[in-house]
């Protein structure tokens, strides 16, 4: 009995009751479906990297979460309408807004009652946000400046609406409440307040800041905002005659916007691999009850893969799944490759798949290993994403292996059709390769020109470019955003600390090593919380510095200069209590706390991150074009960090080369020794490599020539290319090892090339980024290791590999593989 026989035996039973067969197989399907239905998939674009303190990871998740994903800007505007009509429609649009139930704050600017509260908080300790309140103080009482305050304060109090305010504007003598307010209100953007409506410079738009009931990420949610906004915009353009415009922007947009994308893509490319798929099945085969059962291992791999990861893990990134279901379809070329064999088989269609699968055992078998390999490889690469890439694929595969011998030929046999269904075109593929000088030398020039390619190959980490991007999108965002001069968040300084208190003194910290970086044009802006809540610890030594102030001295000059100017000697003594108490620490220091139910509040809370045993403070930055991080970086006191997104493409770019020629060298060289030993024949392991070689040089060379930059999806598509230019290899030369080869064998090679490319080449022309660079590179990769295997690979063989050779090596796997 030889080591098959099992085997044949299980597959006897199979044909013998295929309707409990399939009964077994749904119930299994089941069951790992409800497990594989509780995995959680993740959106965050930051799980793809490196994690830990200090990591591109780390760096990508604070971006994000300083970055306001879960904020909307709304921008409204009425071309021809007088800035009472824009309010107008400005308070109509925001109960509107408010009626969808749909956020769970709206900020249109502060009220009158808000203002009020506010600076009955705020301008009691307004000295606590002066920088130095001493020099401060006795600038302002220099002569000429003292004169101007005491004559602008005179006009306030002659003004009509300063009859119920005359006590505050009197507590205000050097105009310190003027110049602190419009500090703090630089730190939302420079904005106009007119009536509880935040307005751009010029007047003509208004904005709304809109967070989400849900968050930007849950893609449904995100997608029903995006209606109601295009209802609620539809009901504005009604009641203005059609002149209000309403554009909003943010993540929330960009979510939805990227997920309807990603759906249309998925849908195309169902479509036209559908397509193509049944054209090959129906050409080939003559009809379509193969392709139902050519799936059922690709069924097993990536129900089984998601159900593992599930059980392993709980949770898997979206692009994995996408991915690894590309990577899994690999296991599609077995079926296909064994249906075909056995089709060209005259005779009893049951005895025509058992001496297939005797014949093409050992192949196969190879093939997965080989394939196996490479994917095991992924498991030493740095990025979680290729990593767990790895994990995904290698269990699908393996699933995906074991049913198609266990399954396929027993079914195929039993449900497929009756008669063999030989094609008259696999004799015919022998006559496009080309003579073996020939073919040496087109190998050798198409591997220098790849080489010569690749020197100039781009690498880009920007891990925006891996989703979809709509340029209108895009551009509405980068407008809106100069608009009312909000600074973007691509560059952060993260100041850290076990406790609120020590983040703030550390990110005060910051606010002082930045502030000659702005005035020296490193920095074109800053939105420091500095300016808003400086720590307990600054505010009480700018108290301190009062204390060295001979404030009866201050306070003489000032009543003299007052009475001058027509004010009484004691109009004044609000002001100099007020100096007094803070000085000698009567007054409380402002908080956080205190400030979160104010119109500060949402500014606090979008920089301030409070977990576990760690506090984080955000810094927005802006740097202008051309200056360096270092610039930056170099100047920041110990426990702050920058993090910024070009910094982060730079290493991801650093890294991404790296892994390649790790993955590469050791998924290659590791064939190369697995095959030397099967085959005890260095030349023919080199041969059945080379279509993977070839493949990745050129591929790597024509994405240079073409301009297409590599990044982390399209390099890890690139294990897709080695995997199936390995497979075709150990194909095309199984077609080769009799002394009249038939072509089949050849003819399986182009049929796998084209489901393959039907599948993942057409996410070549996809909208979302990361599915582009997936079935670029393996569309690429795929045609060439295909072309090398049917094209160059004959002639080759024919010259380095002796025909007697070639079937001692098959006859010495076939005696490893079977015994008595």
């Amino acid at each position: 009995m030889d080591a098959l026989s099992p085997l044949f035996a299980l597959h006897d039973r199979i044909r013998a009751h295929p309707v409990w067969t399939v009964l077994l197989c749904l119930l299994v399907l089941g069951g790992a479906g409800a497990i594989a239905s509780r995995v959680h998939l993740d959106e965050n674009v930051a799980a793809l990297l490196p994690g830990g303190p200090g990591s591109p990871g780390e760096a990508a998740t604070l971006l994000s979460e300083f970055g306001a994903l879960d904020t909307l800007l709304l921008d409204l505007s009425l071309p021809g309408g007088s800035r009472d009509e824009l309010i107008a429609q400005g308070d109509a649009l925001v109960a509107r807004l408010k009626a969808t139930n749909q956020f769970s704050q709206l900020y249109s600017g502060p009220s009158q009652a808000e203002l009020v509260k506010l600076g009955a908080l705020v301008l009691p300790k307004r000295l606590y946000l002066l920088e130095n309140p001493r020099e401060e103080l006795e600038a302002r009482l220099s002569p000429e400046r003292l004169s101007q305050s005491l004559a602008r304060l005179k006009l306030s109090l002659a003004a009509p609406e300063a009859m119920g305010l005359k006590q505050l504007l009197l507590a205000d003598p050097l105009g310190l409440n003027t110049d602190l307010l419009g500090r703090l209100a630089k730190q939302g953007g420079e904005l106009q307040l007119d009536r509880g409506h935040l307005l751009s410079a010029d007047g003509t738009h208004l904005l709304l800041v809109g967070t989400p009931a849900r968050r930007a990420l849950d893609v449904d949610a995100s997608q029903a905002l995006m209606d109601e906004l295009g209802r609620v915009s539809g009901e504005l353009k009604q009641t203005t005659g059609g002149r209000a415009t309403l554009r909003w922007v943010g993540g929330p947009r960009f979510a939805a916007e990227s997920a309807a994308a990603i759906r249309h893509d998925i849908s195309d490319n169902f479509i036209l691999s559908t397509v193509v798929m049944l054209a090959v099945f129906v050409l080939r085969f003559r009809g379509l009850r193969l392709l139902v059962l050519a799936s059922v291992p690709l069924v097993f791999g990536v129900v089984g893969g998601v159900a593992a990861m599930a059980l392993l893990q709980g949770h898997m990134h979206g692009l994995t799944l996408g991915f690894g279901s590309a990577l899994v379809g690999i296991a599609m070329d077995y079926p296909l490759h064994l249906i075909n064999s056995a089709a060209a088989e005259p005779g009893d269609r049951a005895h025509a798949y058992t001496s297939t699968t005797r014949a093409v055992f050992q192949g196969l078998c190879l093939g997965f290993f080989t394939t196996a390999m490479g994917f095991l490889a992924l498991f030493l690469s740095e990025f979680p994403a290729l990593r767990e890439l790895g994990y995904f694929s290698t269990i699908g595969l393996v699933l995906a292996f074991l049913a198609n011998f266990v399954l396929v030929p027993p079914l195929c046999a039993r449900l497929g059709p009756r008669q063999a269904t030989p094609s008259g075109m696999a004799p015919r593929l022998l006559r496009f390769a080309l003579p073996p000088r020939a073919a040496l030398v087109t190998t050798l020039v198409l591997l220098a020109l790849g080489g010569g390619f690749s020197r100039s190959l781009v690498f880009d980490g920007d891990l925006r470019k891996l989703d979809s991007q709509n340029a209108r999108t895009l551009a509405d965002y980068d407008e809106v955003l100069a608009l009312f001069r909000q600074p973007s968040s691509s560059s952060l300084v993260v100041s850290s600390g076990p406790t609120l208190e020590d983040a703030l003194r550390i990110n005060d910290a910051v606010a002082r090593s930045i502030e000659p970086l702005k005035r020296s044009g490193v920095l074109s802006s800053a939105m420091s919380l500095a300016a808003l809540v400086p720590s307990a610890e600054t505010q009480r030594q700018r108290a301190e510095q009062l204390r060295g102030m001979d404030l009866e001295a201050a306070r003489q000059k000032l009543s003299a200069a007052s009475v001058a100017a027509g004010f009484t000697p004691e109009a004044f003594t609000r002001f100099w209590q007020e100096v007094g108490a803070v000085a000698r620490g009567e007054v409380a220091p402002i908080t956080p706390e205190e400030l979160q139910g104010t119109s500060l509040g949402m500014l606090l809370s979008r920089a301030i991150r409070c977990e576990g045993a760690e506090c984080r403070i955000a810094t927005t930055l802006e740097r202008r074009a051309g200056s360096s991080l270092e610039a930056v970086s170099s100047v920041l006191p110990a426990g702050a960090r920058m993090v910024d997104s070009e910094a982060l493409a730079n290493r991801a770019v650093a890294e991404i080369p790296r892994q390649i020629a790790m993955l590469c060298v050791l998924g290659v060289f590791g064939n190369l020794l697995f095959l030397s030993w099967v085959y005890r024949s260095v030349r023919q392991a080199i041969l059945t490599c080379l279509p993977c070689a070839v493949a990745l040089v050129l591929t790597v060379g024509l994405m240079s020539l073409l301009g297409l930059p590599v990044n982390l999806v399209s390099a890890g598509g690139l294990v897709l290319v080695f995997g199936c230019g390995v497979d075709y290899g150990l194909f095309a030369l199984e077609g080769l090892a009799g002394n009249q080869p038939d072509g089949v064998e050849q003819l399986g090679v182009l049929l796998a090339a084209f489901t393959t490319l039907a599948g993942f080449g057409t996410l070549a022309i996809a909208q979302n980024g990361a599915m582009r660079a997936l079935g670029i590179s393996t569309g690429l990769g795929t045609a060439i290791s295909a072309a090398v295997a049917l094209v160059l690979l004959p002639g080759l063989a024919a010259r380095w590999l002796r025909p007697a050779a070639q079937g001692a090596s098959k006859n010495a796997l076939t005696s490893d593989v079977t015994s008595e």
